[in-house]
């Protein structure tokens, strides 16, 4: 699974994992004993491949692992593997033969549902015209989703004032005044 930070790669891990009873490892402390130890058909989940301090032999080890054991092993990084700086060319080359799935930016719909989600999480309610206002004008990104709210929520907090479109447009920047 390939995407940005906060795109819901470890969301998706974590809904496999509990459907697969699959094993998450971390990606700085593979153990090969481990991994030779493993009986066939094993679920694996490694996520941040692509960070550094990662043991290049190890995820080597593992991907040739699954396919002598049929271990089924989901990875996770924010770039596609051709992108990695990784020592090994032959660990870049079977990275790279894997099928890979990539999140892209979400559409209005998912965004105003996340920033929905992250309001009524800190007990904040927004109306659905302001959060259509900012769901057109915040970056696409559930990262940016989630710290527009945090900011959203600061303001009002700070001003004493009610979530409105003008708050809103404050803390965006746009200037704009009219509620």
């Amino acid at each position: 699974i390939i995407g940005p930070a906060a795109s819901g790669k470890t969301h998706l891990a974590r809904v496999w994992q509990a459907r697969s009873g699959a094993e998450a490892l971390s990606p700085t402390g593979v153990d090969i004993g481990l991994l030779d130890a493993m009986g066939e058909g094993r679920a694996l989940i490694l996520e941040d491949i692509d960070r550094a301090g990662n043991d290049e032999k190890a995820l080597f080890h593992l991907l040739n692992l699954a396919r002598e054991k049929r271990l089924f092993v989901l990875l996770s990084a924010r770039d596609a593997p051709s992108r990695f700086e990784f020592a090994l060319p032959d660990l870049r080359s079977r990275l790279n033969a894997l099928p890979a799935v990539r999140i892209g930016a979400p559409d209005d719909a998912l965004l105003k549902t996340v920033m929905l989600k992250h309001f009524a999480d800190r007990q904040l309610a927004i109306d659905p015209k302001v959060l259509d206002f900012l769901a057109v004008r915040v970056e696409r990104s559930l990262a940016a989703a989630a710290d527009v709210v945090v900011a959203i929520d600061r303001a009002a907090l700070g001003s004493g004032r009610k979530i409105s479109r003008q708050l809103v447009a404050e803390v965006l920047g746009t200037g704009v005044s009219s509620d």
